[in-house]
């Protein structure tokens, strides 16, 4: 598995550079490449040059000489493997690493598995599919997602009021 940290927009120049938008919430990471992977290409090729063109980067690929090769990159996809990747502080996660997750209530019931995260101006959203169909909707807080173990593959997550089926969490019904 590979992660997107850019896409390649269009030829830039005569000498094969390529105009990169970047998709990462660390686009200076672009200085340090010395390699990247092309979208389905199964080895990395060298950077040889970087610069910034405003918020695009522009990027000197091994193996690409002039403008039309270049331009036959056009939409192709920037990618590292994950041990590449800027490392987050303790608590944070990558938006890839959350999808897949099992969910769990608080009281060890099986809530479903993470299909998507929804990005919210307050916070983001865990679209969980429950097993007998339909989603679940978890704000990704911590007071409603309280452990996240990746290498149990699983969050564990307290059902409060008003979400779905959070009658047999404890504090959690009416009465």
């Amino acid at each position: 598995m590979r992660v997107v940290i850019g896409e390649i927009c269009q030829a830039h120049g005569e000498d094969g550079e390529v105009r990169v938008l970047p998709v990462t919430d660390f686009p200076d990471r672009f200085f340090e490449l010395t390699s990247v992977y092309l979208s389905g290409e199964a080895a990395a090729r060298a950077v040889q040059r970087v610069r910034r063109h405003g918020k695009f980067f522009l990027l000197k690929l091994a193996g690409i000489k002039d403008e039309a090769e270049a331009a036959g990159l056009r939409g192709r996809r920037l990618e590292l493997p994950p041990d590449r990747l800027v490392p987050l502080p303790a608590g944070h996660y990558y938006l890839w690493q959350i999808v897949g997750l099992r969910a769990l209530s608080t009281g060890g019931r099986e809530l479903g598995v993470v299909k998507e995260v929804l990005s919210r101006p307050a916070h983001d959203v865990y679209v969980v599919e429950k097993p007998g169909g339909g989603e679940l909707l978890v704000p990704a807080t911590r007071q409603v997602v309280v452990a996240i173990d990746l290498d149990q593959g699983q969050m564990t997550v307290k059902l409060l009021p008003g979400m779905e089926d959070g009658a047999d969490e404890p504090g959690a019904g009416g009465g």
